[in-house]
């Protein structure tokens, strides 16, 4: 039987990134973000894997989650590493000069899936991005 790789979707809507990090004039980043129910890559694989929106309320990384909640993540991502910074980063770091909004999703696919971790971009939105 074969062994089906699991899928993390992102979906545009509910997607809180470097276009909509800031409330209330405040750069509020976090796993899921409760005042416009957004949240991060990180939160959607989160709470596709098991961990409560409410818990990772205001929390920045599976780190900072207690371990029964963090443990739910997979392994890559339970750690404070220069790994999962480097998501938080492409994550939420303004777009550089040329840098498009697409290739900065395929950074962030290519960095999960650096450590076999499979995230899909969905766009629900109006919007429409070539390629995604």
């Amino acid at each position: 039987m074969k062994n089906k790789t699991k899928v993390y979707k992102v979906y545009y809507s509910q997607w809180l990134n470097w276009e909509n990090n800031f409330f209330d004039g405040c750069m509020v980043s976090a796993m899921y973000r409760s005042q416009d129910k957004k949240k991060c890559c990180l939160g959607f694989i989160g709470e596709q894997s098991g961990v409560s929106i409410d818990v990772m309320n205001g929390k920045a990384m599976p780190a900072h989650l207690w371990r029964i909640d963090g443990d739910l993540f997979p392994p890559e991502l339970r750690v404070d590493s220069r790994y999962v910074d480097e998501i938080v980063g492409l994550n939420d770091e303004l777009l550089k000069n040329n840098e498009t909004k697409a290739d900065r999703i395929n950074k962030l696919v290519k960095k999960f899936a650096s450590k076999g971790i499979t995230v899909k971009f969905i766009n629900d939105t109006e919007k429409r991005l070539p390629g995604f």
